[in-house]
């Protein structure tokens, strides 16, 4: 499995690479009114391609911090269960709980 990631991996380079060569022309790329920049294709799809992608993590970004939040809490109250769990089974076999201080 791991030879069939690095083989997609080289013929994914490979092409991206291929198609990098060959569009090399010069685009113009419009921002504000009177600000204009030719600049090569890639480089415009490559910053385009950098640009989406930061955005979609910060569109991510909350959700997964939500996400890590929960599992921390779900942790704690698993280890809270778990303790009166053990302490439980201590009281049914006849011993007695240990006396939180």
């Amino acid at each position: 499995m791991r030879y069939f990631i690095w083989f997609f991996r080289l013929i994914l380079f490979a092409l991206v690479l291929s198609f990098s060569v060959r569009n090399t022309d010069l685009v113009l790329v419009r921002w504000f009114p009177g600000l204009e920049v030719y600049v090569p294709l890639v480089f415009a799809l490559l910053v385009a391609l950098l640009f989406g992608a930061a955005l979609a993590w910060l569109a991510l970004l909350p959700s997964w911090l939500k996400s890590k939040r929960l599992v921390l809490l779900h942790q704690r109250q698993l280890e809270v269960l778990q303790k009166h769990a053990s302490i439980s089974d201590l009281a049914v076999q006849g011993n007695t709980p240990p006396f939180n201080s």
